[in-house]
């Protein structure tokens, strides 16, 4: 099976084709046709579909049950006599409802699709984890020329609820996408490490001034469904970025479970890492 395309426009094309498709049933029950070819391009956009997640494969198999009912209804009140026009109307009720609902669950698919790491990049305006790498490694160089300290600070989107309304999760994602660029200074960057994780690079500050970062981006996604967890780093020469970051997630994983939501990374021993990462075992 190919990829399918859950692009927003690929999306609004074939919701536009869905209702083009209802609106020719209307006219085949008011000509009088009694054939109507099914909506092909819905069903083949969800049948070509495949997805890792099985979430996301109940949901484009549940999708075309309720295409199949759709077209179902549809050949129904085609086949409604127009002198019953209070059963004509119940039908075109119950086939309107349901084409409602699947519009409006591809619109909320489309905006909770978090499989495309790429598109959201993109979409948030802010820089992919491998360009991190590269400005991480300037800036431990500048460090060990001129003594210029930055801060290397880890953003963790954690859900509240466990029964969140699906769509907030990635509307929270944009939301803290836009909270970190309006809290940064033109030299700062910011990086998707994934849908829920952000790293920045503060420079020229310490790790109080990473602090300061993060409750500045606190006020401003207050509103948010998610809490905001906050880890920040102030990497010296010989430091590793996968080390920190491993070290950082871990602080972080610590937070969920305690009032604060804010730490500041201090370097630990590879006995002690070793003695964090077993602690359950």
């Amino acid at each position: 099976m190919n990829k399918v395309n859950t692009s927003a426009d690929h999306v609004a094309l074939i919701i536009k084709k869905l209702l083009d498709w209802y609106m020719q049933v209307f006219h085949a029950y008011v000509k009088g046709n009694e054939v109507i070819k099914p909506p092909y391009i819905l069903l083949d956009w969800l049948q070509n579909s495949s997805t890792s997640s099985s979430d996301q494969q109940n949901f484009y198999d549940d999708m075309i049950v309720q295409v199949e009912e759709v077209i179902k209804l549809a050949n129904e009140f085609i086949d409604t006599p127009k002198i019953n026009t209070e059963q004509s109307y119940a039908v075109l009720e119950r086939l309107n409802k349901a084409i409602t609902s699947i519009c409006d669950q591809m619109v909320q698919a489309n905006l909770d699709n978090d499989g495309d790491q790429e598109d959201l990049i993109i979409r948030s305006g802010l820089n992919a984890q491998a360009q991190l790498v590269k400005d991480f490694e300037i800036e431990i160089e500048r460090r060990a020329r001129h003594g210029s300290s930055f801060v290397l600070g880890l953003v963790t989107l954690k859900a509240t609820d466990d029964q969140d309304v699906k769509g907030r999760s990635t509307q929270d994602f944009f939301a803290t996408a836009a909270g970190i660029k309006k809290c940064m200074r033109v030299f700062d960057d910011a990086y998707v490490l994934s849908d829920n994780e952000f790293a920045v690079m503060l420079k020229e500050t310490d790790s109080d001034g990473g602090i300061r970062f993060y409750k500045r981006l606190d006020q401003i996604l207050d509103n948010t469904t998610s809490k905001l967890l906050f880890c920040a780093s102030e990497p010296v020469p010989g430091d590793k970025i996968d080390h920190l970051i491993k070290h950082m997630r871990l602080e972080v994983q610590r937070l969920q479970g305690d009032d604060p939501s804010s730490v500041i990374h201090k370097e630990v021993s590879a006995l002690e890492l070793f003695m964090q990462e077993n602690k359950d075992a």
